[in-house]
Parts: C-alpha cells; sequence; structure tokens
C-alpha cells in the first residue's frame, strides 16, 4: 500500500509507538517537522512566513537535543533561508 495519510489511521501503521504509549504512556513522535527559522528570502506563494511581523531562529543544539528525547522515525528540515546548513551538522 503506497497511500500517504495524515490522519488519526497513521498510528496503526506502528504499533510499536501505540504499544509504548499504552503501556508506559510515553509519546513517540512518528515523523517531525522543522523549520529552524521563520526567516527567508524566497517569497513562496504559498507560505505563510511572509505575512509574519516577528520572525524567529531556533537553537540548533536545542533542536538536536529535542530531536534525540523524542525518538521520532523521521525528521523533514523545511522552510528558512537557503543558508541555514543544517546538514553539515551531526
Amino acid at each position: 500500500m503506497n497511500t500517504y495519510i495524515s490522519t488519526g489511521k497513521k498510528i496503526l501503521r506502528h504499533l510499536d509507538k501505540l504499544k509504548k504509549f499504552q503501556e508506559f504512556k510515553i509519546i513517540e513522535p512518528i515523523s517531525l517537522q522543522i523549520a529552524p527559522t521563520s526567516r527567508c528570502n524566497l517569497n513562496c506563494c504559498f507560505c505563510s512566513n511572509v505575512n509574519r511581523t516577528k520572525h524567529e531562529d531556533l537553537n540548533f543544539s536545542k533542536i538536536i537535543e529535542f530531536v534525540n528525547g523524542t525518538n521520532p522515525l523521521t525528521v523533514e528540515w523545511t522552510g528558512g533561508r537557503r543558508s541555514y546548513k543544517v546538514c553539515r551538522h551531526k
């Protein structure tokens, strides 16, 4: 099945995470989408950042600490200006 869904049914594909929650009350995300900054110079028509009056930058060390602590299956880096070189960090 190659269907991608973003409904509550997604958890049924990850019964190990559901069991961990039921037994230990530990919530682990299946995936995380992280935008390290809301600043951007690309001005994409679909992006809401263009209309913001306040912009924020996330601390890279805190992002890594959070990701490591939540144990997601996937992490998607998104948004921000192209000069952000997050791919080089481990």
